[in-house]
């Protein structure tokens, strides 16, 4: 079986990995075809507006865009023998990788136009986690790899062997090694959660107004670059976000006030070292670690489909907790927890009330997990110093089961890895 990445253009950036190759036939072997579209110049035609199904979208598709794609993919990029290979069956995919993106309502027909390839023969990569009601929308292959998984797991360099039995020591990092220590001397801590909101969107912004309606903002080390840090024009006024949030239910009456002020508030930074105008997602900082309880994570997105069996999209910050060694909580998309759960991972069940997760209702989620962060955030210091202490294993666990996962080929490609046959042996 060939391993080897062969490039056909160096300017296109297009990848074949033979598969099923013998000895009598290796000179001209069967292969799949490699592409990653969210590169910059690609990102016209591959970002999230653009590949989603109007009217979902915030406006039609431009016909432009469709026509110079299709002269720049169709007529172009794939040449006329790669598509001549996908009819004789020696090419038996194209693999798009998405992987970075999490997209669930994708427009198939653009996808298989500006490419030219029938979606019987196209392989899309996602973050979506088991997204097997992605499968059921088209003839295209959707499958899942845990690309953020693996990114989170190699922040600071971080290493884990999976050969070591595991009653040998692992190599903590210096940070994870003393978040531990602090958990096992009951250290008290100034702050109860730890709320990271660097990007401006509206869910993060209606998060923070929750939690200083209901008096829990004070006691929360957070951060808050605002939309006038990110130079970023809000999406629409602040009367119309409050409407709209009023509309979806994840805002109230009573959270107007409190809203409107988190709307048009400065930036607000956790300490002095924490440069807000920077993506942050290569980044932990065990400071801000060391000072809370727990975690509440906003993820990038909110809303579910309306599928009744869609799971959802994981970003790095699903992640950080396990390399950080801190419980958490997670406002983000119906079915997060459960899916980190499948993963192997603790999310402290025997402490931490995660019924929220099962709500697809977006304002009925949010003010489950509003009631939990109101039990948990009063719990005293010494019944929190005592939780961490019990809970030590578990973030152990996560540490290793992090690292475990991304050394391990078995989890990184799925159904991608058996689709592809001798393909999935090349590193990406």
């Amino acid at each position: 079986m060939l391993s080897m990445v062969m490039p056909i253009k160096k300017k296109v950036r297009l990848k074949y990995f033979p598969i099923n190759a013998t000895e009598a036939n290796d000179s001209q072997p069967d292969y799949v075809l490699y592409y990653n579209p969210l590169v910059w110049e690609d990102r016209i035609y591959f970002e999230c507006n653009t590949i989603k199904l109007f009217p979902d979208s915030r406006s039609p598709r431009d016909p432009e865009i469709v026509a110079s794609g299709i002269a720049k993919y169709r007529d172009d990029f794939i040449s006329k023998q790669i598509h001549k290979d996908l009819a004789s069956g020696r090419c038996k995919y194209l693999i798009l990788d998405h992987s970075l993106e999490g997209n669930y309502e994708i427009d198939w027909d653009y996808i298989s136009t500006i490419t030219g390839v029938e979606k019987s023969k196209l392989v899309w990569l996602t973050a979506v986690w088991n997204p097997e009601f992605m499968n059921r929308q088209s003839d295209v292959t959707v499958c899942f790899t845990n690309w953020m998984e693996r990114f989170t797991s190699g922040i600071g360099s971080l290493k884990y062997s999976p050969h070591h039995p595991e009653t040998e020591p692992f190599p903590w990092t210096t940070g994870f090694e003393q978040q531990l220590k602090d958990c096992g001397d009951r250290k008290k801590r100034p702050y109860h959660g730890l709320l990271y909101n660097r990007e401006p969107r509206l869910n993060k912004a209606v998060l923070l107004a929750r939690l200083k309606e209901q008096d829990l903002l004070t006691n929360t080390s957070y951060s808050w670059l605002g939309w006038g840090g990110k130079d970023r024009e809000k999406p629409s006024s602040d009367e119309q976000l409050f409407v709209d949030s009023l509309a979806l239910g994840t805002l109230r009456e009573q959270d107007k006030d409190a809203f409107m002020e988190i709307a048009n508030s400065s930036k607000v930074s956790i300490s002095a070292d924490e440069n807000l105008r920077s993506n942050l997602a290569g980044n932990i900082n065990f400071n801000h670690v060391s000072d809370c309880y727990f975690q509440i994570v906003s993820e990038a997105w909110i809303l579910n489909s309306l599928v009744d069996d869609a799971t959802p999209y994981l970003t790095e910050k699903s992640y950080k907790p396990f390399i950080s060694g801190i419980p958490f909580v997670t406002w983000g998309q119906k079915g997060i927890i459960q899916a980190l759960r499948e993963q192997g991972y603790d999310v402290f069940d025997n402490w931490i009330n995660h019924d929220y997760d099962n709500i697809v209702n977006e304002g009925e989620r949010l003010a489950a997990l509003m009631k939990e962060l109101e039990r948990l955030y009063s719990w005293t210091h010494n019944e929190w110093t005592q939780h961490l202490t019990d809970m030590i294993p578990g973030l152990k666990n996560n540490y290793q089961n992090i690292h475990k996962r991304s050394n391990n080929d078995d989890f990184k490609y799925h159904s991608f890895r058996t689709l592809t046959n001798g393909a999935s042996d090349v590193k990406w």
